[in-house]
């Protein structure tokens, strides 16, 4: 306890030193507590127990240094004051150098609760994307997901959804090891934000199949982007272990009117093509309410 405490009990050491150097040679002229020398006590006991509490942010060095040099200062500086109005002081005034130690130290407790405040708001904003991303693709997870696509309000276009699912995908996992599975994950994940814009929504939607989401003025302009991601994935070059290999995707498509259907229904239906693209041999894009 001590050792991790040192520097506190540094300066409360430091603070008896000096208040017995300040009056061995005074005299007592206030023996009864006021309420201004109650509250000039508290603030004391309260500044101590601020320097040991503040110990708990040791770790983060840029807070912890100004709000442990403010406090420390406000310390002092209330302790002098508490000690000037229960003595007659024969040396000099201590007002100034109680009002230079409260000035330090009110500044260096503004900066660093300005600095606590800015890596608080930076956790939140950090903790709120690892909830609303794909640990290993970097994507959206299904759930941020839907709550962006709930939110995107652009009228008079089509919303079009596909469902990608890699194809013979436990194949790679089965052969090459999980890590190699993941490689090819990440890689997917890369060529769909390289083939895409700022306004599709991506999302891993689970294992090996991924979402999009955009606004498409047709039915052929959302078919026309499927069979392009397609032919991007079964054209890329992926490795596994030193060894190249090709992948395959079925993608499932729906559209639909925002005002004549519901999302989930439309994303029940680009499901339902891509299992009749499956069905269809794989490597396939699907449209729903289309024979295959």
């Amino acid at each position: 306890m001590f050792s991790r405490f040192s520097k506190q009990f540094f300066i409360l050491a430091l603070s008896l030193l000096m208040s017995f150097f300040i009056i061995h040679n005074a005299e007592l002229i206030n023996t009864q507590l006021s309420i201004e020398l109650q509250a000039e006590a508290i603030r004391v006991i309260i500044c101590l127990t601020l320097l040991f509490l503040i110990e708990s942010i040791k770790d983060q060095q840029q807070i912890y240094l100004p709000l442990f040099i403010g406090v420390c200062a406000l310390y002092f500086g209330n302790l002098l004051n508490l000690i000037d109005d229960f003595y007659d002081m024969n040396q000099a005034p201590l007002a100034t150098i109680e009002d230079l130690f409260a000035t330090i130290g009110l500044i260096s407790v503004l900066i660093g609760v300005g600095l606590w405040a800015k890596y608080h708001k930076n956790q939140i904003k950090h903790l709120m994307k690892l909830a609303a991303t794909d640990p290993l693709t970097g994507l959206l997870n299904r759930r941020a997901a839907m709550s962006q696509i709930s939110k995107y309000k652009v009228t008079g276009l089509l919303d079009c959804v596909m469902i990608l699912d890699l194809d013979n995908f436990k194949v790679i996992n089965d052969t090459f090891g999980h890590s190699a599975g993941d490689n090819v994950l990440k890689e997917v994940a890369n060529i769909l934000l390289n083939q895409l814009t700022n306004n599709e929504i991506i999302a891993r939607w689970g294992g090996e199949e991924f979402l999009i989401y955009c606004k498409q003025p047709n039915e052929e302009a959302c078919l026309e982007l499927a069979i392009k991601i397609k032919y991007q994935v079964s054209q890329h070059l992926f490795k596994a272990n030193n060894t190249s290999l090709k992948v395959t995707t079925s993608i499932g498509v729906a559209t639909s009117a925002s005002e004549k259907l519901k999302l989930s229904e439309t994303i029940k239906r680009a499901d339902k093509a891509l299992y009749q693209a499956k069905a269809a041999g794989r490597d396939y894009v699907q449209m729903a309410g289309v024979n295959p």
